[in-house]
């Protein structure tokens, strides 16, 4: 396990480029190289998961780090930093997010998707899965031969276990696109998989085409996908098809490999995968004898799978083993073989519902066409699926009369089922309502056909049907979907349906609205109080503006959303004192809404360590002004009133610590850099001082050096003599010189005889002279030993006399007529 480290001490931050409950994401530096990085912090999850969490975390960045996958950013650096969270620089990667391109192009989108899906299967085959795959963690980028794509948000599922049950879908990015099996406390601590990156990748690719996907809960969800997609693309129903089964509930059920899903958007993309292009040149080699001209490679169809029995709805149905063979490699494509060549005995049948224990939705018929065996040696091993076409050998008269009376049924047979296909789409063109059953469309024949009922008519029946389900948003589609012009054809009793079932639609909006915001409301969940707000047209609010009590509680819910857009518009510009602004007014409108109380405190905490790196760095009001904004919001916050007590002392105490390196740099222009030195080691500066000290003692030093560089002189003053009258004080007169000053002068006297020295009082009169005065009670009418120390700012010393070798001051001697 590799030791903890903190970013900041190798990388220098520049601004956040993204952030959300599950990581944050910077713009950094690294000064070593100057190159511009992006580093991930992804903060830790529950404590006693901690080690889980480590090792999956560098498992999945040794397998990013060895097989460098071309769809993923360079990994460049990884561990853990002192508080628990991982960290990864990766390389900055410039583009725009493909989700932008919803609603352009599909053959765009699924060319990205399959560059993705490469770099995806790399990571699998090493049991790495990337398990937050979104629309917003897919990087299109432009480069030499094109356009590419990058894949963003690696290293979140792999370091925080269990992190999405239990949670509202919008405490974490792209838990919205999450396998089901993540979002269950039973199964979320587990590691993710390929097969949960496979549901996250297919409902990616539904949200960039702009396909419906209803209902997204089921056992086995629907895809509708929009004309645009069944206009650009060579085989649509490959793709409905494969991303159906891709979004199936259980995990078991989907398709048995990325490869799988890979050559399915290929085949829906080209009409030919990457599998059945090796396929085709082999087959030609068959020996089938001389080809003279072979037969184009037919396109080819791809078999929807099998839907399974419906379970109730109300159980939570486990994952069971699948009792047909499971398949281990792409998903099965067959080749349609022309009607002129086909086999007469075609049909068009159901198909069989599969025994295993998931729900799924029934797909349509599948046209299943009677296998030819082709003639092999024995022993030798099967031929691949698609076969170039042989000669057709010479029949009788009869067997041509037969085959053409087959080929008449199958054209009918075809003819059905086409029939049968385009009445689906309309169908599934259609809002989807769970209608009455209805009588299944019989094959063309001779018989003249019924005569359809007017769509106002259908549209009537499906509002009651919705309306019955308690599906709203379907009953409005429906009665929508009635034109003016249809209305009018209508019988008085059908105008008066027609009329009651739209008061019965208003009557039960108003309910259902009032019911979503209060709740939303009460229980903080901001996600569906926004999806109630964003569903109501300007035609319902219209409808219950005599409702005051729901104009009320919409006008509630929009202030409070708007002060939400505020706060995360804060967020995002690192704006934590607006952050805390908004987060508190969020707080007393609705109470129990979490994420908004933990970006308080996020904010809180960042306002905090701003506020500390700015005191560091000398901006002491900007710093207070800080911790005012979240006294303000927060004034009962632990230790807040202590911070701020602490800045202030620091703040008094730097403004000391200017004053004297003000003077000392004063001093060093007056040519006395012995005050200035004096100055500085009177006090202890603070790290963000000590350079600037250090520079100033080395400067005054230095200058000191050049004006002092001669040690003192000491010498007793001309003309007196050591003598001293009995019982009279003695004095002895110095001069002390120094080229620069002198800094002390101190005198050590005893009287003969005795064993130590005492420091006597030695004071300057003027100039350079000094004078001491040895008291009578001091010398004792005795002889006086002495010697004189002086020394000079540059701590030279001089010497008059030693304690070895004193000089000394005698008591006068009177003559035989003195005193």
């Amino acid at each position: 396990m590799s030791q903890p480290r903190e970013i900041t001490e190798t990388f220098r931050l520049e601004r956040v480029l993204k952030s959300s409950k599950s990581a944050i994401v910077f713009q950094a530096v690294d000064p070593r190289a100057g190159n511009v990085v992006a580093i991930k912090l992804i903060p830790p999850g529950a404590p006693a998961d901690m080690k889980v969490c480590q090792v999956r975390f560098l498992a999945a960045m040794d397998a990013l780090a060895s097989l460098h996958p071309p769809g993923f950013p360079t990994l460049l650096d990884h561990g853990f930093t002192p508080d628990g969270s991982a960290f990864l620089v990766m390389e900055f990667i410039a583009g725009a997010r493909i989700d932008a391109s919803t609603g352009t192009s599909p053959t765009r989108v699924i060319r990205l998707i399959l560059e993705a899906i490469e770099s995806l299967e790399k990571l699998a085959e090493r049991g790495i899965a990337h398990g937050n795959l979104a629309p917003d963690n897919l990087l299109a980028i432009r480069r030499g031969d094109g356009e590419g794509v990058k894949i963003l948000g690696f290293g979140t599922a792999a370091f925080q276990v269990g992190t999405l049950a239990g949670t509202g879908l919008s405490l974490v990015e792209g838990a919205q696109y999450a396998a089901p099996e993540r979002l269950e406390p039973a199964t979320a601590a587990q590691e993710p998989d390929w097969r949960g990156d496979l549901y996250s990748l297919a409902l990616t690719t539904c949200e960039l085409l702009g396909a419906e996907v209803a209902p997204l809960d089921a056992p086995a969800p629907s895809v509708t996908l929009p004309s645009q997609v069944h206009q650009r693309l060579v085989d649509p129903v490959v793709l409905r098809a494969i991303l159906e089964q891709s979004l199936r509930r259980n995990p078991a059920a989907r398709p048995g490999s990325l490869d799988e899903f890979r050559q399915a958007l290929e085949l829906a993309l080209f009409g030919v995968n990457s599998q059945q292009a090796g396929l085709v040149a082999s087959d030609l080699e068959e020996p089938f004898g001389p080809v003279v001209s072979p037969a184009p490679v037919p396109p080819a169809t791809f078999v929807p799978p099998p839907p399974v029995a419906a379970a109730p709805a109300s159980e939570d149905v486990p994952a069971q083993p699948r009792k047909e063979k499971e398949r281990t490699g792409p998903v099965p494509i067959h080749r349609r073989p022309e009607i002129p060549t086909q086999s007469p005995g075609a049909r068009v049948t159901p198909p069989e519902p599969s025994p295993g224990a998931w729900p799924e939705e029934t797909t349509g018929p599948t046209v299943q066409m009677p296998a030819e065996p082709e003639p092999r040696a024995e022993g030798t091993p099967a031929p691949p699926p698609v076969k170039a076409q042989r000669p057709a050998p010479k029949r009788g008269p009869g067997r041509r009369v037969a085959l053409w009376a087959g080929l008449g049924a199958l054209v009918l047979g075809v003819a059905g089922a086409a029939f049968l296909v385009v009445q689906s789409q309309r169908q599934r063109a259609a809002p989807r309502l769970a209608a009455a059953p209805t009588r299944a469309a019989a094959l063309p024949t001779s018989a003249p056909q019924p005569v359809a009922q007017p769509n106002a008519v259908i549209q009537l029946q499906n509002a009651e049907a919705a309306i019955a389900l308690g599906d709203l948003v379907a009953a409005r589609q429906a009665l929508d979907a009635i034109t003016p012009a249809e209305l009018e054809m209508l019988s008085a009793a059908e105008k008066d349906r027609h009329a009651s079932l739209r008061e019965t639609y208003n009557a039960r909006v108003e309910q259902t609205l009032a019911r979503e915001l209060n709740d939303s409301l009460k229980t903080g969940n901001l996600r569906a109080l926004a999806e109630t707000v964003k569903g109501i047209s300007r035609q319902d609010e219209a409808a219950f503006a005599h409702n005051k009590d729901l104009a009320a509680a919409l006008e509630d819910a929009r202030r409070v959303l708007n002060v939400q857009g505020l706060m995360l518009k804060a967020q995002r510009r690192g704006d934590w004192g607006e952050v805390l602004d908004q987060s508190t007014v969020l707080a007393s409108l609705v109470p129990k809404y979490t994420q908004g109380a933990e970006l308080r405190e996020k904010a809180a905490s960042s306002l905090e360590h701003e506020a500390d790196t700015l005191a560091a760095g000398g901006n002491y009001e900007v710093a207070l002004a800080r911790l005012e904004t979240l006294r303000r919001n927060f004034p009962d916050r632990r230790g807040l009133a202590d911070r701020i007590e602490r800045i202030k002392a620091d703040q008094a105490a730097d403004k000391q610590l200017g004053q004297v390196l003000a003077g000392a740099e004063q001093a060093e222009r007056d040519q006395t850099p012995e005050k200035g030195l004096a100055a500085l080691a009177a006090v202890t500066p603070g790290p963000r001082w000590e350079a600037r000290f250090r520079q100033a003692r080395e400067r005054l030093t230095k200058q000191l050096e050049r004006l002092d560089g001669a040690s003192p002189t000491v010498v007793l003053t001309p003309e007196v003599k050591l003598e001293y009258k009995k019982g009279e004080p003695g004095t002895i007169s110095l001069r002390i010189q120094d080229d620069h000053g002198v800094k002390n002068a101190r005198l050590f006297a005893r009287v003969e005889g005795s064993v130590q020295y005492a420091e006597l009082p030695l004071r300057p009169t003027s100039g350079s002279d000094y004078v001491a005065q040895i008291s009578a009670s001091f010398h004792q009418n005795q002889t006086l030993e002495f010697y004189v120390v002086a020394s000079d700012h540059s701590d030279h010393t001089t010497q008059l006399g030693s304690a070895q070798n004193p000089l000394k001051l005698k008591r006068k001697k009177w003559s035989l007529f003195g005193g």
